[in-house]
């Protein structure tokens, strides 16, 4: 009787929100700085996040810099 192969361990999941911990946060068009500035978030504002790349987060509506969210 052969033996049963142990299932590969899923990868470790990013989380899914975070928020703001500075005064001020722009969410930028891009993911840069010298993109154009769309709206600006307040510490403590919960955001989702779409997706990492770079030390930049992908938010609803822009980028944030990933140094910035807990």
């Amino acid at each position: 009787m052969a033996k049963k192969k142990a299932a590969p361990k899923a990868p470790k999941a990013l989380p899914t929100t975070g928020e703001v911990d500075t005064a001020i946060l722009n969410v930028r068009k891009e993911p840069s700085q010298d993109a154009k500035i769309l709206r600006q978030l307040v510490k403590g504002t919960k955001i989702d996040i779409l997706g990492r790349s770079e030390g930049w987060i992908e938010i609803d509506g822009g980028y944030v810099m990933e140094k910035f969210i807990r």
